[in-house]
């Protein structure tokens, strides 16, 4: 279903709804993660556009969607684990708003997610020729994204459990790739770590570059 406003001042709104399978998103966008999750969701999305300025919104459930991930996004078909996705060049976004982000580079853009209460976090990207690089960013585990006040990417928050081993070994340690964004800030709290087959308990991981 797609339904399309114009307003006076000249903006465009499209909106959209109904069910997608993972074959078909894998097609369409190449995300690591999708080579985990199998199945079919239904989703609503929209597009807003007023002159060169746009805002794009997709949300799903995932309910019918199994992720063969580790702890915490790992699910089963039959549970729903509601994630949100947003894109905008806009300052005036509410969704950027609500992260506190206050400038953008030049052609660049922000990507703001949320999965569940678990994961939440905006990454703003600059443009450099052909593609988009991640100028900054910042996560939050169980806690609200923090600040994005210096390049890199941030991360804060707590988890009860992370099998570091078992995300390794699905994405790669990521060494070696000089397109990496590095990690400027870390403050997480474990109850849990297994990491190079040993566990750790109560752990507080403070790092800062």
């Amino acid at each position: 279903v797609i339904s399309v406003a114009t307003f006076a001042d000249g903006a465009v709104s499209v909106s959209a709804q109904g069910t997608a399978t993972v074959a078909a998103a894998r097609r369409l966008v190449d995300l690591p993660v999708l080579d985990y999750a199998s199945g079919s969701a239904l989703w609503r999305g929209s597009v807003s556009i007023k002159r060169r300025a746009f805002e794009l919104l997709v949300e799903s459930s995932l309910q019918g969607v199994t992720l063969k991930l580790p702890s915490p996004l790992g699910k089963s078909a039959g549970e729903a684990l509601p994630i949100r996705i947003a894109r905008t060049n806009s300052l005036q976004s509410e969704s950027l708003r609500r992260f506190q982000v206050d400038r953008l580079p030049p052609r660049g853009d922000a990507i703001m997610l949320s999965v569940g209460r678990t994961l939440n976090g905006v990454i703003v990207r600059a443009r450099d020729g052909e593609r988009m690089v991640v100028e900054r960013g910042a996560l939050g585990l169980n806690a609200q994204a923090p600040a994005l006040e210096r390049p890199g990417i941030v991360v804060t928050g707590s988890l009860p459990y992370l099998d570091l081993d078992h995300w390794r070994a699905l994405f790669g340690a990521g060494e070696g790739s000089d397109s990496a964004t590095p990690l400027a800030a870390l403050n997480l709290q474990l109850g849990a770590l297994d990491f190079s087959g040993r566990r750790v308990n109560e752990l507080n991981l403070r790092a800062t570059r």
